[in-house]
């Protein structure tokens, strides 16, 4: 009998507190002070991208995304979500602002479940009651790129994701999501390096650099720039793993499709599965929701 085996990898985001991450070590180098940036744009686009949300009871409810930047719905589009977990292809909010040099713009992305009067799902670490303490509140800088808030660079349980677990409560429609956050201007690239990342760093504006490996080592500039490294200075990443979770950096870039973060312990479990011997037998995996429970 042929046996074929599919690999299932399952990340699995495990918070230790007991490991301590000195994270200032691991940042970017120190850029030059920009006192002028020449030609800086007028405007930019900050774009939200949601990658995927999961429900931590596993129940499979309707969900809906509402999302605020700088106080305004910037919801590009409208959709619900059924299930219990969903992989969102496509940003789903934009907003344009003038650009002024360190301005620092408020984001509020909550999740609603679907019904005759819709209800918060908790999706952050906050502590309170209603959507005040189930929103994800965040402040993201227009010239570095980078957020702080209920999320943060080096924050434990992964950059760009949180979780309704994080407030200790696990009984208030806990999700967890992933996301992104980045800008985009007319004529010029939608990599993750700002305008003033790339002036910085000696680059041309105009150009993208996302996938580009500027340094040669080994890993591209998109990766470096969003957790601290300087995508223009070499580093060893093969020899840093920051998180001590088994995987260094070059790993975790090769991971990130999953999520991965190199500040946050990642483990991922490989699965086997088996081909069914008959083509009227469904193949011999292990159901999606025990994969959540691993």
């Amino acid at each position: 009998m042929k046996r074929k085996f599919v690999v299932l990898m399952i990340l699995v985001s495990m918070i230790i507190p007991s490991v301590t991450i000195d994270f200032h070590s691991n940042a970017r180098n120190e850029l030059p002070a920009q006192t002028a940036l020449s030609g800086e744009p007028d405007t930019v686009t900050i774009v939200v991208h949601v990658m995927r949300e999961r429900c931590l009871s596993l129940n499979d409810q309707t969900v809906y995304f509402t999302i605020l930047i700088d106080g305004v719905n910037s919801m590009w589009w409208n959709q619900t979500f059924t299930g219990c977990d969903n992989e969102i292809e496509w940003p789903m909010a934009y907003h344009e602002v003038d650009y002024e040099e360190g301005k620092e713009i408020p984001i509020q992305i909550s999740l609603w479940k679907q019904g005759p009067i819709s209800t918060p799902c908790d999706i952050s670490g906050a502590e309170g009651d209603y959507a005040y303490g189930k929103t994800l509140t965040i402040f993201y800088n227009l010239t570095t790129g980078e957020w702080y808030g209920d999320d943060y660079l080096g924050d434990p349980s992964g950059y760009g994701h949180c979780s309704g677990f994080e407030d200790g409560n696990y009984d208030e429609d806990d999700y967890e999501i992933w996301f992104d956050i980045y800008e985009a201007t007319e004529g010029w690239g939608e990599d993750r390096l700002t305008y003033w990342d790339k002036l910085a760093y000696g680059l041309n504006a105009s150009r993208e650099y996302g996938d580009v490996d500027l340094d040669g080592d080994g890993i591209p500039c998109d990766w470096e720039d969003k957790y601290g490294y300087n995508p223009v200075v070499a580093e060893d990443h093969a020899s840093l793993d920051p998180d001590n979770d088994g995987l260094d950096n070059v790993e975790e870039w090769k991971t990130s499709e999953w999520h991965s973060d190199p500040f946050a312990q990642d483990v991922f479990v490989e699965v086997d599965g088996m081909k069914a011997k008959h083509p009227w037998q469904d193949d011999y995996m292990l159901p999606r929701e025990s994969q959540y429970m691993i």
